[in-house]
């Protein structure tokens, strides 16, 4: 089995680097990125990914090709997603459409972070179903079980953290939500990329924001940074990348005539 398994992966990494590297591909999109950035709630898919897996190869009433793909669909992406990663190298490039997901340093070592921690959560979960069940004894597993349930315990660390982020970047969208809807003038603003970093002593917000002329000034940056503050019950530092644009309307250049 340990064999198998370690075919398994170099064959899905070396299929998928080959494929990307003879077409050319180096365009990063929201799937691969996506699956560059794992966080804690991935983990929480692994483990039910474990169980459901394992529910299903002890009922024999459930097809025996379920388990299969439950797993599979949780440990090939990000194998493939790493592989395509690695042909892609320096010469990637971000699609631009999908710039307000989270900074990703390095895809490939995300997706591989992803995969190790589906494929330890069903190792662990899916031993722990068959315990509960009756099938074999814990005292017999030796490294197989321990190994996995170490490793988990240190994967968490990184994905917690990015979970934090994850979680800091959906708590300011919400106090960016009410304040618009008390300041009349960021009606026609619009948000089109969020970035919530760690620093020294607080947060760092990057915003960047399209917005007719005049419309947002200083004074706006210094409200959004007191808001965020209070709600975080410590110092944001805001900075905001303003691209202001002016609005052309047909019907005035035509002196209102239809």
């Amino acid at each position: 089995s340990t064999f198998s398994m370690f075919t398994g992966i170099l064959l899905v990494l070396g299929v998928s680097f080959l494929l990307a590297w003879l077409v050319g591909f180096h365009l990063q999109g929201r799937e691969i990125l996506s699956r560059g950035n794992p966080n804690l709630l991935d983990l929480g898919v692994a483990i039910a990914s474990g169980i459901i897996g394992a529910i299903a190869w002890s009922r024999r009433k459930i097809a025996s090709a379920l388990p299969g793909v439950a797993i599979s669909v949780a440990l090939v992406p990000p194998l493939c997603t790493a592989g395509i990663a690695f042909a892609m190298g320096v010469n990637a490039i971000r699609d631009p459409n999908f710039s307000n997901l989270e900074k990703v340093d390095n895809v490939a070592w995300g997706a591989l972070l992803l995969f190790f921690t589906n494929f330890a959560a069903i190792l662990v979960f899916g031993a722990v179903v068959f315990f509960v069940q009756g099938y074999g004894k814990l005292r017999l597993t030796g490294l197989g079980f321990f190994i996995p349930l170490v490793l988990i315990v240190i994967l968490a660390f990184p994905l917690a953290q990015k979970f934090n982020r994850f979680s800091a970047k959906g708590r300011t969208v919400v106090v960016l939500r009410e304040l618009s809807l008390k300041i009349p003038d960021w009606k026609e603003a619009h948000l089109s990329r969020l970035r919530v970093e760690d620093i020294e002593g607080g947060l760092l917000v990057r915003l960047r924001v399209e917005a007719p002329a005049g419309t947002i000034g200083m004074e706006d940056k210094a409200i959004i940074s007191k808001a965020l503050s209070e709600h975080f019950g410590e110092k944001v530092e805001v900075r905001i990348n303003l691209l202001e644009y002016q609005l052309l309307d047909a019907s005035e250049q035509d002196g209102g005539e239809d």
